[in-house]
């Protein structure tokens, strides 16, 4: 019994330590391979790696580690996504790897990697990777400083942005598109400069007519960021569609923002008929009229006005502060003359006095009077004190001004007025908004005019004014006729202040004035005065009573009054010229008399200056050109200062006037003057 037990023993045994030895040989899951780290984008890398084997099939998790730091743990992907922002901080790790270092295009990052395989066993491997990655982070933020559109002409847009920065130091270009539409690439900002500008050169008005974006692309190269701006220039518009007239909206209220892109509001409307239009705002703010292709017609301060067609306009109060601004418009479709007095047509001659009230008149500028002339008349309208010269205008039936020809603060008066019909207006009438009488004249005023014929030349006349007839116009005229070229000379001989300083010399046949220049009271024509020509001198009367003036003629040719003294001997004295001059200068035609005189020899002229004589001198050679006197003293004259020069043989000319017109020579060489020498040569 005992033998047959022992070798079952031996048996069992044997298969307990077989057992045992098999539980004892469970071995770790192999190691992670081919670990990668791969930049995604920005900052995000995606770090992979090939799985580990384990030869008990056992079930493996992973942990990941990046520079010592325990990324995610208990996983059983074979990769993992992370952002390495924490890991370019440009410091140095414990092991030794620097993290970071800048380069072109980003930043190159050394990620040192540990990958922890774990089977269900808790059987351990590890593996280790060092790996070297370019990270390339996005420019940082910007923003626009200013966008200046040009609503005058739009034809430039000036885009102004913050730089961005680049936290890698990479060099940033900029991309600008309106609407998608690239203007500029590849912009660089100086470095000298704070900001960035761009200025787009072509017309917008089209683009304006929608929202327009504008996109600013910063690149490095490989990653970019954008900023985007819309602007809307119709955003705060009004349309009115089409207007029936005739319209008056009793004032509209509006409102320009200074966030508005164009600065500036349109209120959009279409017409089907001709009308004229009226167009203010309280505001003093400039307004203006544009047809559809953005044609300015009108551009005021305040207020517009005129007529128009058919289609469609808009108008635009422009923003003139650089805050936001609150107004009222006032829109009005219609026929300002419905609102004017229409006198008909009346007759010539005739006198038409009309009541005119300005009280309740909103606007600056209106018509008051309307009217029709069958047959050409002159005219005159009075309207009392109180108003400006300028207030008044006068249109014909085309609405052309027609030029007043005296404008007085009391009445407004004209040449000669052809058939057809008138409106007479008021404008700037802001102090001038009341309740007036207002005397139209129209007819024949040349009845007054004094006709002197035929004047023979010379001739030293006086032509007295006299009624004649009525006189409303204002005007005085003498006309008058020359036998053949003569100088003229004219003066006014009333007592009165009835009659203006100003007065003119006309060619009646042509209507051109002679230019003419005044001496005092006397004025004269440079200029000969022809025969065959009706001349006219016109006095100008701003008193509505004239008294009876009178005019004084000269008549003379120019140089009537010249003498030639011959040849001189040597020495001579002349002192009598001044006295000469002064009897006859009053007939004398330019007030100018020239003596001519000659020497044979070398000798010295002089002339003592007088400061109480009334006579002015210049010493000319033969060609007419002034010779210059310079100071000098001499022994055997008469004491004082004395203007002299040495002459050579041959003729000269003293030229002589009265002081007033000093201004007609050269200034440099003119001087008054008592007497003058002939003497020798003399050393100077």
């Amino acid at each position: 019994m005992y033998k047959s037990t022992f070798p079952l023993l031996v048996l069992l045994s044997f298969l307990l330590l077989s057992s045992c030895e098999k539980k004892e040989e469970n071995k770790p899951p192999s190691e992670v391979s081919e670990i990668t780290a791969t930049n995604i984008s920005g900052t995000q890398v995606l770090i992979a790696w090939s799985k580990a084997v384990d030869d008990d099939k056992n079930p493996i998790k992973y942990d990941l580690l990046v520079n010592n730091k325990v990324i995610k743990t208990g996983f059983t992907g074979t990769s993992v996504e992370l952002d390495v922002t924490e890991f370019l901080s440009g410091v140095t790790s414990k092991s030794g790897i620097i993290n970071y270092s800048s380069k072109n295009n980003g930043s190159e990052l050394v990620l040192a990697i540990e990958i922890k395989a774990t089977d269900s066993s808790n059987q351990t491997s590890t593996a280790r990777a060092t790996i070297t990655i370019q990270i390339n982070r996005p420019p940082g933020e910007f923003e626009f400083l200013n966008v200046y559109f040009d609503t005058e002409e739009y034809r430039s847009i000036r885009i102004n942005w913050s730089p961005a920065s680049d936290i890698d130091g990479d060099e940033l270009l900029y991309t600008i598109s309106i609407n998608d539409i690239i203007i500029e690439e590849n912009h660089k900002i100086p470095s000298s400069n704070d900001f960035g500008e761009v200025t787009y050169l072509n017309d917008f008005y089209e683009l304006s007519s929608d929202p327009m974006t504008i996109k600013i692309i910063v690149s490095d190269g490989s990653v970019s960021n954008e900023i985007t701006a819309t602007y809307d220039f119709n955003a705060t518009d009004i349309n009115f569609g089409a207007i029936e007239t005739p319209y008056n909206n009793e004032g509209l209220d509006y409102s320009i923002s200074t966030e508005e892109p164009d600065g500036k509001i349109a209120f959009n409307f279409s017409i089907s008929n001709v009308t004229p239009f009226r167009i203010s705002n309280n505001q003093g703010q400039r307004i203006a009229l544009f047809d559809v292709n953005n044609q300015e017609i009108v551009s005021e301060i305040g207020e517009i006005l005129g007529e128009l067609t058919e289609g469609s306009y808009s108008v635009v109060v422009f923003n003139n502060s650089s805050k936001n601004s609150n107004g009222v418009l006032h829109m009005v479709f219609e026929d300002p003359n419905e609102a004017a007095i229409n006198l008909g047509e009346l007759t010539v001659p005739s006198i038409n006095e009309i009541e005119i009230d300005l009280r309740l008149i909103n606007e600056n500028t209106v018509t008051i009077l309307t009217f029709e002339i069958s047959e050409g008349a002159d005219y005159k309208f009075e309207y009392g004190n109180g108003f400006d010269k300028d207030n008044f205008y006068l249109l014909n039936e085309n609405d052309e001004e027609i030029p007043f020809y005296i404008k007085h603060y009391r009445f407004s008066t004209g040449n000669f007025l052809p058939p057809g019909k008138y409106k007479i207006g008021l404008r700037d009438i802001v102090n001038a908004k009341k309740l007036f009488t207002m005397k139209l004249h129209f007819g024949n005023f040349h009845g007054s005019d004094k006709h002197l014929g035929l004047i023979p030349v010379p001739d030293f006349s006086e032509a007295v004014y006299e009624k004649e007839g009525e006189d409303v116009d204002a005007f005085v005229r003498f006309y008058f006729e020359v036998e053949k070229p003569t100088a003229f000379y004219f003066s006014i001989g009333v007592n009165s202040s009835a009659i203006e300083r100003s007065k003119n010399l006309w060619n009646a046949d042509t209507r051109e004035i002679v230019p003419i220049y005044g001496l005092n009271q006397t004025t004269f024509a440079d200029n000969l005065l022809q025969p065959g020509i009706e001349y006219y001198i016109e006095y100008i009367n701003t008193w509505t009573e004239m008294n009876d003036p009178s005019m004084t003629f000269g008549l003379k040719h120019p140089t009537a009054s010249d003498l030639d003294l011959g040849i001189l001997s040597i020495p001579t004295t002349i002192d009598d010229l001044p006295k000469q001059l002064r009897e006859d200068s009053y007939g004398e035609a330019d007030h100018i008399i020239e003596y001519t005189f000659e020497i044979t020899e070398e000798a010295f002229f002089g002339a003592l200056p007088s400061y109480s004589a009334i006579k002015v001198f210049a010493l000319l050679d033969s060609n007419n050109e002034p010779i210059e006197l310079a100071i000098t003293s001499t022994p055997d004259l008469p004491p004082g200062v004395l203007y002299g020069a040495n002459l050579s043989p041959g003729k000269y000319t003293l030229r002589c006037l009265e002081v007033d017109g000093i201004n007609r020579f050269h200034p440099d060489y003119v001087v008054r003057f008592s007497n003058f020498y002939i003497v020798e040569k003399r050393n100077l």
